[in-house]
């Protein structure tokens, strides 16, 4: 069983382990789980510098460490175009860091960015080199099916 967590603002999450896939949907399969919490309280009404430091920013700022393998001033506050740029040059670098042809075994950080890229005319595409992840045969955009499963469409 594998688990999400999603966090609002700092003030809200939710961390749990439904999946959307017939497995976990079927109601006598897996056993799922999921819960939520919120603390509005730190984020309300104040001023846009403000940055909570409440249980829930302390989550985050927990999984982003565990993901990234660092912290940086700039993940307080995680809105911002400045944030967003450095999650995306780490992720960017521990893809280059997984995908060598002899891969770094102990690996810092393991947020990966996803290998695609989106081309002139608004359509997905593969990073050149890499149909496939490099431990798989997976291909990186699936695979086109002629219509959908019975069970998605009924």
């Amino acid at each position: 069983m594998g688990y999400s967590s999603f966090t609002v603002d700092d003030e809200y999450v939710i961390i749990g382990s439904a999946n959307i896939n017939q497995r976990s949907m079927d109601g006598g399969r897996d056993t799922e789980i999921s819960m939520g919490a919120f603390q509005p309280c730190y984020t309300v009404g104040q001023s846009p510098d403000y940055v909570p430091r409440a249980g829930v920013y302390g989550f985050r700022m927990s999984m982003w460490f565990e993901h990234l393998a660092l912290r940086e001033e700039v993940f307080n506050k995680p809105w911002t175009k400045e944030c967003m740029k450095r999650v995306t040059e780490l992720a960017t670098q521990y893809w280059e860091e997984y995908s060598r042809p002899e891969p770094i075994t102990d690996m810092k950080g393991h947020l990966l960015r996803y290998p695609y890229v989106v081309k002139e005319d608004g359509m997905l595409g593969n990073v050149p080199g890499f149909e496939c992840f490099p431990d798989t045969n997976g291909h990186v955009l699936g695979a086109e099916k002629p219509c959908l499963p019975r069970i998605l469409t009924v």
